[in-house]
């Protein structure tokens, strides 16, 4: 976990803990088993979790104090290296301490992608009967949908239950499509207010038609959806829209091992925006009439009371 990540739509990833089982096709070629922490460690996927230490847990206490003092939200990508919604070898302490910890740093905006979409409401369940009174509340408001967390994205990749996803309160609620195995499946699309897309990356990388992310942007604007092209993958192809050979000629070389320099793409797809909206005094977040930003983290800080400092423990699956 880091101050800065390359991950270019987040300011900073946590990992709570790592590892997860593959159950999309998307996971076929997970990064995580790249890592030196995964490796080093000897995990498989499917295998035991591993938690993090006492001193990275804490990590975004201190991101948060920044983000105040500097007036502005950071992006917080969680879990980049497993499901936060995992419930297979996760303790439901971790996912408490968690809560606990996204409760408690209003001035950090968490991003929580997930494959398992259809385990929040058991999941926020099990954490409210063993939470403190504070954090009760708070998760009693989220899942009645009266008072969901204005510092929480929920994010869904594109091959798992969107539907379920779109039916946990949120404020913003994003799409990310990557890696991205074909055309975007828009029966769900529209309901969300931010979409990623990209191509998928690393040596056994699957193709990646130039043409689907083309489509996609064309589909976010044409719904008022803010989008995010992160990068065209490492198996870029394209499918010519055009008859004009100058065109196809000149189009660029792909030199960066992900596709991940916009110089070097089409200049359509050189989107990268963010969903805009508007904090109220009630911690709701809406998408506005102004549409997308490039960046968000001039928005003010969401209101709300004093917090309780999270105090990381140390459980064991």
């Amino acid at each position: 976990m880091s101050r800065f990540t390359n991950i270019q739509w987040a300011t900073h990833t946590y990992n709570p803990w790592r590892g997860c089982r593959k159950v999309a096709p998307e996971c076929a070629n997970c990064y995580i088993t790249t890592t030196i922490p995964f490796r080093m460690s000897g995990q498989v996927h499917g295998g035991a979790r591993v938690r993090a230490g006492v001193k990275a847990l804490a990590e975004p206490v201190k991101w948060n104090r920044a983000a105040e003092k500097d007036g502005e939200r950071h992006r917080v990508f969680c879990l980049s290296l497993g499901d936060w919604l995992d419930d297979e070898n996760v303790p439901i302490e971790w996912l408490a301490e968690l809560l606990e910890m996204i409760h408690s740093t209003p001035h950090l905006d968490w991003l929580l992608l997930t494959k398992r979409p259809q385990n929040w409401t058991q999941r926020i369940f099990d954490v409210e009967t063993l939470a403190r009174p504070e954090l009760s509340r708070f998760l009693s408001g989220w899942m009645t949908g009266a008072r969901p967390p204005a510092n929480v994205w929920i994010g869904v990749s594109a091959g798992a239950d969107q539907a379920a996803a779109l039916a946990i309160p949120a404020s913003i609620h994003f799409l990310s499509a990557e890696p991205m195995l074909g055309p975007l499946n828009t029966a769900h699309a529209s309901g969300f207010d931010w979409i990623i897309f990209g191509g998928e990356s690393g040596l056994r990388a699957r193709k990646c038609d130039i043409a689907w992310i083309r489509e996609g942007v064309r589909f976010c604007k044409a719904n008022g959806i803010a989008c995010f092209v992160k990068q065209l993958g490492a198996n870029v192809v394209a499918h010519w829209e055009t008859t004009d050979i100058d065109e196809i000629r000149n189009f660029p070389t792909i030199r960066d091992k992900k596709g991940g320099d916009p110089a070097e793409w089409p200049e359509d797809l050189r989107v990268r925006e963010f969903p805009n909206f508007a904090r109220t005094s009630t911690e709701t977040v809406r998408r506005t009439a102004a549409g997308p930003v490039s960046d968000p983290a001039q928005s003010p800080a969401c209101a709300g009371g004093a917090v309780q400092p999270f105090q990381p423990t140390n459980h064991k699956p």
